[in-house]
């Protein structure tokens, strides 16, 4: 499948942080593009048709890809609260295995892409960081539901591209990933208590989106590590959060992961190797603190 094929976008996710700049995108360059949204529709108008997809309902699930009539489906949408996926693991399976395997069914007769995003989680975190051909080993609900979709989709038979990523920030519209609850924690004077034994790359959404576009866009199949090329604790990153939107880092304390009691195991030692993916794009992924300066910029221009 060439460039010139994609004529017709499916976002499925373009409520959340990496769907929505993705949905945006495809949108600027001309694509006819789709996103959908299932517990809160993005604020404001979009500049694509916004529809509603529960992945919990296989009827919805058919019905937009139907209407929306796709050549490539960017799968981003997930249950991706860690603790909440160990607490209430049905929940988790429903939305991060079945419904995964029900957008897979419904496009099988089609002539349809699907790229899927997964996570570092699917490692354990011993010996990281990690390429696409070490065997994963998941140590929490999220990790073993999201290996279970890679495996359906590699067995699918569809044209398919498995995006693994970490630690993705960037500008949305919800304000939920780590910088833009960091950034609002300390305007307000607080501190913020970060673990310093996680260690993972720090992905920008726009470099993301990018790469899952190119990829898309290319003949590429099978599973790619996409992720910014430098490896840092979440405390380091969290203080060059800090320092570059001129907070207070020393409202930031360091502990340990074990100290913060969470119900979900965390993978340590994590993170992605990105050989694979530099040889095969041509998007640069670039390192955290270009993305946290390219994030300052794009917040002062909103």
């Amino acid at each position: 499948m060439s460039i010139n094929e994609i004529k017709r976008s499916l976002v499925i996710g373009a409520s959340g942080q990496v769907g929505g700049v993705i949905a945006a995108k495809l949108s600027a360059a001309a694509v006819t593009t789709y996103g959908t949204y299932a517990g809160h529709k993005p604020d404001g108008k979009t500049s694509y048709e916004i529809m509603h997809l529960d992945l919990l309902d296989r009827e919805s699930i058919e019905k937009v890809i139907s209407e929306a009539a796709p050549d490539c489906i960017y799968l981003a949408a997930s249950y991706t609260d860690v603790d909440g996926c160990e607490n209430n693991p049905e929940r988790s399976y429903a939305v991060n295995v079945t419904g995964v395997r029900d957008v897979v069914a419904a496009v099988l007769d089609k002539p349809c892409k699907l790229v899927y995003f997964s996570s570092d989680y699917v490692f354990d975190g011993v010996s990281g960081p990690y390429d696409e051909r070490a065997r994963p080993s998941p140590i929490n609900v999220y990790g073993k539901h999201k290996l279970e979709a890679e495996r359906i989709i590699a067995s699918s038979g569809l044209s398919n591209v498995i995006v693994r990523t970490t630690v993705v920030y960037g500008d949305e519209w919800q304000h939920k990933n780590f910088v833009a609850r960091l950034i609002a924690t300390l305007n307000k004077n607080e501190s913020l208590t970060v673990p310093d034994d996680q260690i993972g790359n720090p992905t920008y959404n726009e470099t993301l989106a990018d790469a899952a576009i190119e990829l898309c866009n290319s003949y590429n199949q099978g599973v790619f590590n996409i992720a910014g090329p430098e490896r840092v604790s979440r405390y380091q990153f969290a203080v060059a959060a800090a320092q570059i939107f001129d907070l207070d880092s020393s409202l930031i304390k360091a502990t340990s992961t074990s100290a913060l009691n969470q119900a979900a195991k965390r993978p340590l030692a994590g993170g992605l190797i990105l050989t694979k993916a530099k040889s095969a794009l041509k998007t640069e992924l670039i390192g955290y603190k270009d993305g946290l300066f390219k994030l300052k910029e794009l917040l002062a221009l909103s």
